[in-house]
């Protein structure tokens, strides 16, 4: 149940492959920026009884270079014990540390603090995981200049709390809050230069009640403001 006692959907912990081991594991990306409604004449949206909701806009991912050697402390380790994890990007820099707990014949648990840099230098990303390999506590995400990009704190793998986007001339881009990986609450969006681009309330994920939107250069977004239930603008 969400804070308003509503019923919500959780997401399943994924596996994902690395090379020839099986890592247990959340994934490291970042949420999804507040994506564009769908707008839905009101006639259609009355009579279908529906929710129609935008597929989430991510972005194009920022393709990670070949990792080339990797280095574990101790080598060798048996189920239960730690190992220290080094990878490196394929001209030798540092790419990311971490530890990982072994569990079974080829197969890894992510566990404690991790960090991530790009291949300049500059930090990528830093965050932990829980004992059960799920993304935990406070993360943070930088773009390739060492700029901060987003922020904010993962329970047991999923968004939670109070999440900052940042620009890359270090101005907000979103601020909003997460319940159980959904977005809940009050939300503001805001144009690169700062100025504001949009403001409501979501439930469960879903855009409802007064939404308010401005264009670049101050004016109402006309095309988009207005009353929205189920993520779908009714009036």
């Amino acid at each position: 149940m969400n804070p308003r006692g509503q019923p919500i959907s959780t997401n399943m912990r994924p596996v994902a492959l690395l090379g020839a081991l099986l890592f247990v594991s959340c994934d490291e990306t970042p949420p999804p920026a507040p994506e564009k409604p769908k707008v839905a004449p009101p006639s259609a949206a009355s009579a279908a009884g529906t929710s129609v909701v935008a597929p989430p806009a991510g972005g194009a991912a920022q393709a990670v270079k070949r990792i080339g050697k990797r280095e574990e402390t101790p080598k060798d380790a048996k189920p239960g014990e730690v190992v220290s994890v080094r990878e490196f990007y394929d001209g030798g820099q540092l790419y990311t540390e971490r530890t990982e707990r072994v569990v079974g014949e080829r197969q890894r648990v992510r566990i404690g603090p991790m960090r991530a840099w790009w291949e300049n230098g500059k930090p990528r990303v830093e965050g932990g995981y829980d004992d059960e390999g799920r993304l935990s506590g406070r993360w943070r995400y930088y773009y390739e200049t060492g700029a901060l990009e987003r922020e904010g704190d993962y329970e047991a793998g999923q968004h939670t709390g109070d999440w900052t986007e940042y620009w890359p001339n270090g101005k907000p881009r979103f601020q909003g809050f997460y319940h159980v990986g959904l977005r809940e609450g009050f939300w503001r969006t805001y144009h690169e230069s700062g100025a504001p681009e949009s403001e409501g309330e979501y439930q469960n994920n879903l855009r409802e009640g007064a939404w308010k939107f401005w264009l670049p250069n101050g004016g109402v977004d006309t095309a988009q403001a207005g009353i929205y239930a189920g993520n779908v603008r009714i009036q």
